[in-house]
């Protein structure tokens, strides 16, 4: 590690363990922050056009705000971003040049106004995490690190080439990171997906000191080290010669690294990714970090497995419109110090402020931004697991992405049941994914995705699948009703790339895929698949 790059890990860990421990000194106090952002929020409010229409008042108190606003999706907002975006006059917040796509299929995509406020608020959540990183993981701090951010499909590249994520830091922050980090940003400048996933390969290469690997889905990892040997006799020419050769169109506002070493190790390696080869490669890796529950929990194991002398830690719930929370002290606490939130209690309905939680409860966020949603629903599911110093500590449990063709109301939670049954029931077998399969011309059904190199007969496997899913009695019921087909299996060597390609057919790009132990598609995306 360079100079530069110790001196820029200092000045970094000394800032944020100051943000570090004045979150944790002002936790016992989070309620009276939660009430300041609200009237700071609706006083902004006060000022935009929506804010005029709907008579915000900054006077409001949380009774009268919750008594007023209706909960909220992205479509009671579309038509004010695309408003915004087009007149650039303050329809929903203030001061915002900057509009972050999230991602899913180009349909339904949607488009975040990032103000001055909500990067602020991002920024008061990241600062007490990255404090507690480094207060946690002191290896970190002997190399560089790698932060998989925003990717962007192909057809947004050109549209969203100056798309920055730091911009959620201060220009000193800003460059101060960038010395730190293994890839530069740059690589977005790339015209392709395939073409930026090559080059962030060639730099984490040429990386030896690299000693923290951050991602959010512990299967874009996974992906990310096997294209290592799909990419293999590429970068074996790039590292060597420091040039981009055939990729030189895709990848001309990148500069090409050069490691005459890192090439020496692929072109003696063998080609199995093992533990023992990523060893090799980056010897100083002290910390990955991905998500960890709910259906990413087992291929956070399996990347974990990579890198056994690294510690590992689990992701808080961070999406594009907003944080919720953050690791802090091996708990998930509330990032009370971002936006207003509020949780809606799934037993019974009832919307409460984050003060009013009570451990054991299943919730659901509602947040309230600096992008001018407000009450706006996040749709993951969380578990109250515990308070530090009060604070709510919130686990995420998956998504609410309950699935219903017909009324038989399908579940994550019965699909993981059904899953852990198959894998006793089944060597060598394990579930990925039950998709429900939409078809306006025939019959809908559902269709497990399975992997493993057991070898068992499919009919066995739909027979106990269908019998396992009986046990739903509204399953049951829409079997007997005809208003369901069969249930059918698809057994793949390597299950989540198939579910991958099925993604990608509905329009997302590689590396945004995320897995999702239970999910709805349309028949159309089957075509080619043999049932």
């Amino acid at each position: 590690m360079n100079v530069l790059s110790n001196l820029s890990h200092q000045l970094i860990n000394r800032y944020y363990r100051k943000r570090y421990l004045a979150f944790k000194q002002d936790m016992s106090a989070f309620k009276d922050f939660q009430q300041k952002q609200l009237r700071k929020l609706l006083t902004q409010s006060e000022q935009t056009g929506w804010g005029k229409v709907h008579k915000i008042s900054s006077e409001w108190s949380y009774k009268k705000f919750a008594e007023t606003l209706q909960a909220s999706t992205y479509e009671d907002y579309h038509m004010d971003v695309e408003n915004q975006m087009v007149s650039k006059k303050p329809v929903l917040c203030l001061e915002c040049n900057r509009y972050q796509p999230t991602s899913g299929s180009t349909s339904g995509r949607k488009w975040i106004p990032y103000s001055k406020e909500l990067t602020t608020e991002f920024d008061m959540a990241i600062g007490p995490w990255i404090g507690d990183l480094y207060e946690t993981y002191p290896a970190i701090i002997k190399g560089k690190h790698y932060w998989s951010l925003s990717w962007m499909p192909d057809e947004l590249r050109e549209k969203l080439s100056d798309l920055d994520d730091l911009n959620v830091f201060g220009w000193w922050q800003q460059m101060i990171m960038r010395l730190t980090m293994a890839s530069p940003n740059s690589i977005s400048h790339a015209k392709t997906a395939a073409a930026a996933q090559l080059a962030t390969l060639a730099y984490l290469c040429s990386c030896r000191d690299l000693t923290m690997l951050f991602v959010w889905s512990p299967t874009f990892a996974l992906n990310l080290l096997e294209d290592l040997y799909k990419y293999r006799h590429e970068l074996i020419r790039i590292l060597e010669k420091g040039k981009w050769g055939d990729y030189q169109n895709l990848l001309d506002k990148v500069d090409c690294p050069k490691s005459k070493s890192a090439a020496r190790i692929l072109r003696h390696w063998d080609g199995e990714l093992t533990s023992d080869f990523l060893q090799i490669i980056w010897p100083n890796m002290g910390l990955v970090s991905s998500w960890d529950t709910a259906s990413s929990e087992a291929w956070a194991n399996k990347l974990k497995n990579f890198f056994p002398n690294a510690s590992f830690q689990g992701k808080g719930l961070f999406a594009t419109e907003a944080v919720v929370t953050i690791p802090f002290q091996s708990e998930y606490v509330l990032a009370y110090k971002s936006h207003f939130y509020e949780f809606e209690c799934l037993e019974t309905g009832k919307i409460l402020p984050s003060w009013e939680l009570e451990k054991n409860q299943m919730v659901s966020p509602l947040v309230s931004t600096g992008s001018g949603f407000f009450r706006y629903r996040m749709k993951d599911r969380l578990e109250v697991t515990n308070f530090m110093d009060g604070l709510p500590c919130l686990t995420f449990k998956g998504r609410m992405n309950d699935v219903d063709l017909v009324g038989e109301k399908m579940s994550p939670e019965l699909v993981e049941a059904i899953f852990n049954n198959m894998e006793k029931k089944f060597s060598l077998i394990k579930g990925v994914s039950l998709l429900g399969v939409e078809d306006l011309d025939q019959k809908p059904f559902y269709l497990c995705i399975v992997e493993g190199e057991g070898k068992v007969v499919r009919d066995d496997l739909e027979a106990f699948l269908e019998k396992e899913l009986k046990k739903n009695f509204h399953y049951n019921l829409a079997r007997d009703l005809g208003q369901l087909d069969h249930s059918k299996v698809i057994h793949e060597k390597d299950g989540f790339k198939f579910y991958q390609e099925l993604a990608m057919k509905k329009g997302m790009i590689k590396g945004d895929v995320k897995l999702e132990i239970l999910s709805k598609i349309e028949r159309k995306q089957l075509e080619g698949v043999v049932l």
